[in-house]
C-alpha cells in the first residue's frame, strides 16, 4: 500500500526548519565576540561595523575576506586571517538542540518532505555540509539565493526547491518577522519558542503523534 503522509497530516507535506535559533542556538552574537577578540576590538564597536556589510555577507554578496577588507578599513585591521575565522568561531559556538534534530528525522521517518531554509553565511553553511546531515531533504541557504529572510524572494526559492504549493508548507522559525513574511504567501507557520510547545502546535495542526 502507498503511504500518503499528506492526507495523514491534513494536507501538509513539507516541514521546513530554520537553523540558528531553532535547531541551534542562535550563535551570532558569540561569533561576533569570538572575532571582536581575534583581532582586540572593543565588542560593541566591532558589532556597529559588521551590522554595516551583515546582510551582504549573509546574501553572499561579498566573501569573508572582503568582510575584513571592509571593516578594517574603519577599525584598521591589517591583517585578515588566512584560514575562516568565520567558521572556527561558529564551530566554537555550534550548540544543537537534539530534540528538535529528532524532530526533524521523525518527520523524515514518516515520509514527509523535511528542509531547512536558513539566513547562512558561507562559512556557516561549509560548517553544515561537513556535519553530514541525513535528515533534510532540502537545504536553502541565504548565502547561495542571495535572499535572505523575510524577502519573500527566499520562501519562492523554498516553494521552487522542494516542489510544494504554499499551503502543503509548514514553516517553524524564531523571528516574528520572518513569520508573517511566510504566512502572507499563504505557508503554515509556527513561532518557535522551545521544543514542547513546537511539538505541542505541530500535533494540533497535523493531528500527528510525536515521541
Amino acid at each position: 500500500m502507498t503511504r500518503r503522509p499528506g492526507f495523514a497530516a491534513k494536507g501538509f507535506k513539507a516541514f521546513v526548519f530554520d537553523w540558528g535559533g531553532v535547531l541551534i542556538e542562535d550563535p551570532l552574537e558569540n561569533i561576533l565576540k569570538f572575532c571582536a577578540r581575534h583581532f582586540g576590538i572593543e565588542y560593541p564597536l566591532f558589532k556597529k561595523e559588521f551590522k554595516k556589510y551583515a546582510n551582504f555577507f549573509t546574501c553572499g554578496k561579498i566573501s569573508e575576506t572582503e568582510l575584513w577588507q571592509k571593516i578594517g578599513i574603519q577599525l584598521k585591521i591589517v591583517n585578515a586571517p588566512k584560514e575562516s575565522l568565520w567558521e572556527k568561531a561558529f564551530e566554537k559556538n555550534y550548540q544543537p538542540r537534539e530534540l528538535m534534530f529528532q524532530l526533524v528525522h521523525q518527520l523524515k521517518n514518516k515520509n514527509f518532505i523535511t528542509a531547512l531554509l536558513s539566513n547562512t553565511e558561507l562559512p556557516s553553511q561549509n560548517y553544515f555540509i561537513k556535519q553530514n546531515y541525513t535528515q533534510f531533504d532540502f537545504t536553502i541557504f541565504s548565502c547561495s539565493t542571495g535572499y535572505a529572510k523575510p524577502d519573500q524572494e527566499i520562501f519562492f526559492k523554498l516553494i521552487h526547491t522542494i516542489k510544494c504549493p504554499a499551503s502543503n508548507i509548514i514553516f517553524i522559525d524564531d523571528k516574528l518577522k520572518n513569520i508573517k513574511s511566510a504566512s502572507s504567501l499563504g505557508i503554515k507557520s509556527i513561532m518557535f519558542k522551545n521544543y514542547e510547545q513546537t511539538k505541542s502546535q505541530l500535533s494540533t495542526i497535523t493531528g500527528l503523534n510525536f515521541l
